[in-house]
């Protein structure tokens, strides 16, 4: 990646496995608060309400992928948007040994980008370009079509009403590749959470996906457009 990695002392990682330890503490224009925690030796990236990044421990994720065919994607293409510090191409790379995969990582903050070049980016092989962007604006102006997309975007225990409409999963459309995966996460960990993402999923995703699926993963409802991938 053109960066080394960043080592942390044996000590601080022993620790971490019975407390958290703070690695490093920025403020941004979009949170109040980001904290880079290193949690069970593995780097965490969380707000005071929320986790955005934990490695291999991202669980939804990890959960998900474990369960999907994605040797059945029709290429390698792959945009994330929501960056956070990196946890999907680290999942499949190291829980999944997937290194082919070519990734897009559209990301808002700059603080968030800044953490994840320092501290996640040098530990993968994978090909990864990251663009400082609103997600909403780059996948209605893209020109290219990509294979798996995942959107992975809150703002603390939110997502944004724009990334929830029709408009936005037509926009998705537009820019998957035929047959290709979209997958999004959303919270599923209070009964409110629930109803808000099966009421989501009844009303708005799978009446643009005919063949949808929603599958709960660690406290959060993992949707994707086509059961073909289960």
């Amino acid at each position: 990646m053109g960066e080394s990695v960043i080592h942390i002392p044996w000590w601080k990682r022993f620790w971490s496995y019975f407390s958290d330890v703070l690695i490093e503490h920025q403020v941004s224009e979009f949170q109040d608060d980001l904290y880079l925690l290193l949690s069970k030796g593995r780097y965490q990236l969380c707000t005071d309400d929320a986790i955005y990044s934990y490695d291999d421990k991202y669980e939804n994720f990890t959960g998900l992928f474990d369960q999907l065919r994605l040797d059945r994607l029709p290429g390698k293409k792959v945009l994330i948007l929501g960056m956070g510090l990196a946890s999907i191409p680290y999942i499949l790379e190291y829980k999944l040994a997937l290194n082919h995969f070519k990734y897009d990582c559209v990301e808002i903050d700059e603080a968030v980008v800044s953490l994840a070049s320092k501290y996640s980016l040098p530990r993968l092989q994978s090909q990864v370009n990251t663009i400082i962007a609103d997600a909403e604006q780059y996948v209605n102006y893209c020109n290219q079509q990509y294979d798996m997309i995942c959107v992975d975007i809150f703002h603390g225990t939110d997502i944004p009403l724009e990334f929830q409409s029709h408009d936005f999963l037509s926009a998705l459309s537009d820019i998957c590749s035929h047959q290709g995966l979209i997958v999004i996460n959303r919270l599923a960990f209070t009964n409110e959470d629930q109803q808000a993402s099966q009421r989501y999923f009844d009303q708005v995703f799978s009446s643009k996906y005919s063949d949808a699926s929603l599958i709960p993963v660690k406290g959060n409802y993992m949707l994707i457009n086509d059961s073909r991938y289960l």
